[in-house]
């Protein structure tokens, strides 16, 4: 994996320093939902494709989420390449209790 190009690392070459470091994850998360960016499906798909370039297969993508827009098209289409990248979705469970709630009647309690 290469580093940040500068001045003084003008190729992008990883510094002595951080060659022990290690990425656990690529999460899609924020100050915000992230199910409510309309390019959500790309972002992880270009993830999907720097983690393949830089053979880091064994990173995790996550998606952590309210859970509020998981089933529009293009959140959909994000989770299915997540599904092939090593993907997990991290999500609180409060905005599904309240869509099966409203689509059922029923009553959804949440801890």
């Amino acid at each position: 994996m290469t580093g940040s190009r500068s001045p003084a690392n003008p190729v992008g070459e990883t510094p002595p320093h951080t060659q022990h470091r290690r990425t656990n994850d690529i999460a899609f998360s924020g100050d915000g939902e992230p199910t409510t960016c309309p390019e959500l499906a790309e972002a992880i798909q270009l993830a999907a494709d720097l983690k393949r370039s830089h053979e880091l297969d064994e990173v995790k993508t996550v998606l952590i989420t309210n859970a509020s827009h998981l089933a529009r098209p293009s959140v959909i289409r994000g989770l299915e390449v997540m599904g092939a990248a090593n993907g997990k979705v991290w999500a609180k469970l409060d905005a599904i209790a309240t869509a099966v709630a409203s689509a059922t009647g029923l009553r959804v309690v949440t801890y």
